[in-house]
């Protein structure tokens, strides 16, 4: 006599293992299929099938494509571009400059007996006082190569006396050397006010005035500076506008450019 309870099932079906996973039942004289097991490689595809697309045939994904440096080289060339552009673009602004100081290293300094109307003075004293701020001057441009030095008398009035001094050589620096010569707003103990930039002719640089006095005289200190070249300039008994302009006619004369 059979058993009530199990009627509807296979008398060879054993009871459910715990844990898996019901199996559907099969037609009729079909395979039944089985779960694969966790951690198994995936089933080999059927002859003739397609594989996935982004799947090899043995079930492995390949590498991922190799990234273009095409954008990687237009980038190099924008900026190599621009570097080039920015170089020709400072050699054409930085020539004319470069030019220049060579133009002006090519110097040469005079005191020839006339100068701009006046006289060149034969007094020993005034000549030695000259002599005497010149090697001061040079004391301070390490790359001095000549100097000079001398007193003229204007013959309309003996009393507005004109001292000039300088130098020639390699100046890296004009600002500076013609802040120097000033000494930061005094020169050789004088106290030097009203100090402005003046034109300096067409020999091109950098040029200054200032006013002053000695031992109760009135004076102007006026100076000039470029790559080349270093001048000073003492007017006595002038005032600052008429003395920065013959300032610019003496260097005009005095300054020779080879």
């Amino acid at each position: 006599m059979s058993d009530p309870h199990s009627y509807g099932q296979s008398p060879t079906a054993g009871p459910p293992v715990y844990g898996s996973a019901p199996v559907a039942p099969s037609a009729h004289g079909s395979a039944v299929v089985q779960p694969a097991a966790y951690g198994s490689a995936p089933a080999a595809a059927p002859p003739g099938s397609v594989p996935p697309v982004g799947v090899d045939t043995y079930g492995q994904y390949p590498p991922p494509p190799r990234r273009s440096r095409k954008g990687l080289w237009i980038t190099l060339s924008v900026v190599l571009t621009i570097v080039i552009a920015a170089v020709v673009a400072g050699a054409v602004f930085l020539l004319p400059a470069i030019t220049g100081a060579l133009a002006e290293q090519n110097a040469t300094l005079r005191t020839p007996d006339a100068l701009v109307g006046f006289t060149k003075s034969t007094d020993p004293t005034r000549q030695a006082t000259a002599e005497a701020l010149k090697k001061q001057l040079a004391a301070e441009v390490t790359s001095e190569t000549s100097s000079v030095a001398a007193f003229y008398e204007d013959p309309a009035d003996p009393q507005k006396i004109v001292m000039v001094y300088g130098l020639t050589g390699k100046i890296s620096s004009p600002a500076k050397e013609l802040d120097d010569a000033f000494g930061g707003g005094s020169a050789d103990g004088l106290v030097i006010t009203d100090l402005r930039k003046v034109d300096a002719g067409p020999m091109s640089g950098e040029a200054k005035c200032g006013k002053g006095s000695s031992e109760g005289i009135d004076l102007v200190m006026c100076a000039w500076a470029d790559h080349g070249s270093l001048g000073v300039t003492i007017f006595f008994n002038r005032d600052i506008d008429s003395s920065a302009a013959l300032f610019k006619q003496i260097r005009n004369e005095v300054l020779v450019r080879n």
